[in-house]
């Protein structure tokens, strides 16, 4: 029988979370070029680690809602979940899934901001 020890699960859960990083890091690199140059690589990861657990928070979980959540902190506001109001409401929603969420703060976000990257992540 395969006994997959504690450390070797940490080490297989810490790979897919560094691939994960990586993948979104790109993924803003190409939609907000200017803002992460900015940023630099190093302060780019650690929003991709925040905006994870500010996801996680609020029950956004699957992966797609969680990239969709961390382009909003990039379009909105690093702390956009407790700045506005209507995110916040949104977002507490305990009714709501992780889709329906990140569906609805899109939606909100279309009509109560306008974005200097003339991007808006997508809906469905």
């Amino acid at each position: 029988m395969l006994e997959i020890r504690r450390e070797q699960m940490a080490a297989f859960a810490g790979a897919m979370r560094r691939r994960f990083e990586r993948r979104v890091a790109a993924h803003l690199h190409d939609l907000f070029p200017h803002m992460c140059k900015e940023m630099g690589d190093e302060a780019v990861r650690l929003s991709i680690r925040s905006g994870v657990q500010r996801a996680a928070r609020y029950g956004v979980a699957t992966e797609y809602d969680v990239v969709r959540s961390i382009e909003l902190t990039y379009l909105l506001s690093p702390d956009f979940d407790v700045a506005l109001p209507w995110a916040a409401a949104i977002l507490n929603g305990r009714d709501t899934g992780s889709y329906t969420k990140t569906n609805e703060l899109c939606r909100r976000a279309r009509e109560e901001a306008k974005p200097a990257s003339g991007y808006w992540p997508p809906d469905e």
